[in-house]
This record gives structure tokens, sequence and C-alpha cells, in this order.
């Protein structure tokens, strides 16, 4: 599979990966959505296509897709890394300047089954407009998602005490996608 293959619009990443959800090529795998910022909603991403070699970008939040092919892989459709990739490469080479930063800038991790959120996943693209009501970064040109409302963009990225989703740590979620897989 080629991250090309698949619909896509730069900053729309929780958009690009609903679509993802739906390939044909991943439909009989197990598969999470990851949603991924923190408190500061300033979240260092490495090796990803909007910053420049061997540095670092943050991100508000960022959503990429965990597909089980008999070990867990990511889909990252804005990473320069392989596509997909192990997940353990993957942390690893995106969090990797973790030991240098401020604990609060650590990466946090919200975890939803991929059929959820093709179900329940809400963006009415609010978010990416600013106060004059003018395109932050240019739309898709696929419709709005609102297929569902339980999953809505400001809920998905409350990374807060009242956050209504599980919240993990890298390796919370590692070890959750862990057990995971004995059940499968």
């Amino acid at each position: 599979m080629k991250s090309t293959n698949t619909k896509y619009t730069t900053c729309y990443c929780e958009e690009n990966i609903w679509h993802l959800c739906q390939d044909a090529d991943l439909v009989q795998f197990p598969k999470y959505v990851l949603c991924i910022s923190n408190i500061a909603k300033q979240c260092p991403f490495w090796f990803q296509k909007s910053a420049p070699v061997q540095e670092f970008t943050c991100w508000d939040y960022h959503v990429v897709l965990t597909v089980y092919k008999g070990g867990w892989q990511i889909f990252d459709l804005d990473t320069t890394l392989p596509f997909p990739i192990e997940l353990k490469a993957y942390m690893s080479l995106t969090f990797k300047g973790l030991p240098d930063i401020h604990p609060e800038y650590f990466p946090k991790f919200k975890i939803i089954g991929a059929e959820r959120y093709v179900r329940e996943f809400h963006s009415d693209r609010k978010h990416m407009k600013d106060t004059d009501g003018k395109w932050l970064s240019p739309p898709p040109d696929w419709p709005m998602i609102l297929s569902g409302k339980q999953l809505c963009i400001g809920e998905l990225f409350d990374f807060s005490g009242s956050s209504k989703q599980e919240i993990y740590s890298l390796v919370e979620m590692a070890d959750y996608l862990n057990e995971k897989v004995l059940v499968l």
C-alpha cells in the first residue's frame, strides 16, 4: 500500500485517517485510530513532511491509524518515514527527543476503534478557520464528515482532566495495543 493511494489534504489528518480507515486493503485487519496531543497542545513530532530535515514540528494534534498485520503498524500520511512502519520504530523515531523536553510536551494518546471513528466522527471544519472566517489551510475537496456527533474535534482533542475519553501515555498506549493482540 502506498500513501499516495488514499485521499489526502494537508493539515486535515483527522479527515485523511477517517478515509483511510475505510480502505479496502485494510478492511479485514484490526484497526485503531490514535489521536495524539497533550495538555499544552504543542506536541513535537520528528520526521514530518512539514518540518525541515533533522528538525521537528509541533502539532496541536495529530491523527494516525494503527493496523494489526502480524504486528502493529502505523499509517501516518504526514511522515517521511516508511508507510506503513512498525509501531515501535515509528514511536521511537517520531518522539525521539522526549528525554530533552519538558514532560508537559510529551505525547498523550486517545485510542478509538476504527469502526467507531468512521461511524461517529464529526467535523464541520470550524477549527480550521480564523476569527475572520478565513481558512487557515485550504479545505479538502470532499464533503465535510458529518456522520455522527459523538466524536467531534473539540472533544477528541481535549486532553485535560475533563476529557470524556481515556488518555494514555506512550507506554500505556503500547501496553493497551499489546493487550488487544492477546484477544485477536
